[in-house]
C-alpha cells in the first residue's frame, strides 16, 4: 500500500507544466501493457481541413486481451462496423455493404483503432506537459494534465489522469500529405467515457460469426488463394490464380505513423491474366490504398476458365502492410 502511494506521488509530481512528459507517457504505456486486458468506450470524432467533408462522430466499444485479441464495435444502424482479431485472422464487417473481409494476422499484433497506447514511445521526438484541463469521464468532468507530443509526421495532444495512468482524451493531427490526392490536413479525437484495466473477457468476444445474409467482401466469392476451385463449383468455372506478385511499398506518411493493416482490392482478371477494373473495398488511408492498387496492377494471374477456355473473372485480393 505504501509503495503504491509513493508510485502515485511520483506520477503526480511528474505532471508539472513545461517538464518532459516522456516518463509519464511511459508509465501510461506500462500500465496498459501490465493490465493484460482492456475495456473502453467513448466517441471518435474525425474532421479535415476540407469544408466539403463534414465532421464525423462515432460511438465505439472496445475490448482487448493481450496483443492479438480484439473486438471493436462502432456506429449504429447502417453505419455500424465490427472488427475482430481472434489470434489467427482479422475480420472486418460493414453493415452498410452487409459484407466482411478476412486477413491473416500471421502472428502480428492487432492494433485497435482506440486505446492503443503500446506505441506511445515509438518515433517520439518530444513530449511536454503544457498545463491542466478537464474531460468528461465516467459521467462527470474529471481534471487532467495535457501532454503535447511531437512525432515525425504527426502530433498528439493527450489529456491524462496521472494518478490512475489513464488517457481521458487524445487528439492526433496529421498534416496534408504532399503528392497524395485528397489528403488534406485532418485530425482524429478520441474522448473516452470509460476505461477498465484487467477485466475478465469471455472467449466468445473474440470470435467472429458472419451476420445472417452477409457475404465475404460483398461477393459470394472467396479471397484469392482460399476455398479452392470447389468454392466456385456452382458458378461453373475455375477461379484465377496468382502466378507473380509485386510487394507493396509504404507511403512515407504511413511509415512514419507506423500504420499497419490490410487493404482489400476488388478487381477483374481478364482472359490474359491481367488485373483491371480495380476498386478498394477495405481502406487503410495515408496513401496505402494507392500503394496497394499500384502493387496489384503489377500482379499477374493464371486466368479463370470455363469449359477449359480462359474467361474474365471477378476476384478479391488482400494486400498486407506490415512494418518489420
Amino acid at each position: 500500500m505504501k509503495a503504491a502511494a509513493i508510485f502515485l506521488a511520483v506520477l503526480a509530481a511528474s505532471a508539472q507544466t513545461g517538464e518532459d512528459a516522456r516518463p509519464l507517457l511511459r508509465s501510461i504505456m506500462n500500465a496498459a501493457a501490465s493490465a493484460g486486458s482492456v475495456r473502453a468506450e467513448g466517441v471518435i470524432a474525425r474532421e479535415t481541413a476540407d469544408p466539403a467533408i463534414p465532421r464525423r462522430e462515432t460511438r465505439f466499444k472496445l475490448v482487448t486481451q493481450g496483443p492479438q485479441l480484439m473486438r471493436y464495435q462502432a456506429g449504429s444502424g447502417a453505419g455500424q462496423v465490427l472488427q475482430v482479431c481472434d489470434g489467427v485472422s482479422r475480420w472486418d464487417y460493414s453493415e452498410a455493404s452487409r459484407s466482411y473481409t478476412r486477413a491473416t494476422q500471421a502472428g502480428e499484433k492487432c492494433a485497435p483503432p482506440a486505446a492503443w497506447w503500446s506505441g506511445l514511445m515509438e518515433g517520439l521526438a518530444s513530449a511536454t506537459v503544457t498545463g491542466p484541463d478537464h474531460s468528461e469521464f465516467e459521467g462527470r468532468m474529471q481534471p487532467c494534465e495535457v501532454i503535447e507530443a511531437a512525432y515525425a509526421s504527426f502530433r498528439r495532444r493527450l489529456c491524462v489522469d496521472p494518478a490512475r495512468g489513464l488517457v481521458l482524451r487524445e487528439r492526433t493531427d496529421y498534416p496534408a500529405a504532399a503528392g497524395i490526392p485528397g489528403a488534406a490536413e485532418r485530425s482524429t479525437t478520441i474522448t473516452y467515457s470509460q476505461i477498465v484495466y484487467g477485466p475478465a473477457q469471455a472467449a466468445e468476444a473474440f470470435q467472429f460469426q458472419p451476420p445472417a445474409g452477409s457475404s465475404q467482401g460483398g461477393f459470394n466469392l472467396p479471397l484469392m488463394g482460399e476455398g479452392g476451385a470447389g468454392s466456385y463449383a456452382g458458378l461453373g468455372f475455375s477461379p484465377p490464380r496468382v502466378i507473380s506478385k509485386a510487394e507493396p511499398q509504404y507511403s512515407p506518411e504511413a511509415r512514419q505513423a507506423r500504420l499497419q493493416g490490410s487493404v482489400v482490392v476488388r478487381l477483374i482478371v481478364d482472359e490474359e491474366g491481367v488485373p483491371g477494373d480495380m476498386q478498394v473495398v477495405h481502406s487503410l488511408g495515408m496513401g496505402l490504398d494507392e500503394k496497394a492498387l499500384e502493387a496489384v496492377s503489377a500482379w499477374r494471374f493464371r486466368p479463370g476458365t470455363r469449359g477449359g477456355r480462359p474467361v474474365a473473372a471477378p476476384m478479391q485480393v488482400v494486400v498486407n502492410f506490415r512494418i518489420p
